[in-house]
């Protein structure tokens, strides 16, 4: 979940106009749509630092457009592992408003 008081909106466009307004996020969407990922190998992926790719990944879990689907420990920490929601597809798909 972002940082602070943060308040997902009740209306699932609206939360999908915030979840896609940082281009990475469309782009990590995209990537979780195609299956089951986690940060740490979309970060390998994308050339991106794992803070970063981990950050937008909760910001997208917080807003519903993907859905954590399993936890492994790992060296130490914990590795999340997400998929797209059903509103994330569908927002993939063009059913929902996304912006420019």
């Amino acid at each position: 979940m972002p940082n602070g008081p943060w308040k997902r909106p009740a209306d699932d466009g609206e939360a999908m106009v915030l979840a896609l307004e940082h281009p990475l996020r469309r782009d990590l969407l995209k990537a979780y749509g195609e299956g089951v990922c986690s940060p740490t190998e979309l970060a390998q992926q994308f050339g991106e630092e794992l803070q970063v790719v981990a950050f937008h990944s909760r910001t997208l879990n917080f807003y519903g457009a993907i859905e954590l689907v399993e936890t492994r420990p790992s060296r130490g920490s914990i590795q999340h592992f997400y998929v797209a929601s059903e509103l994330g597809r569908r927002t993939l798909d063009g059913g929902q408003a996304q912006p420019g």
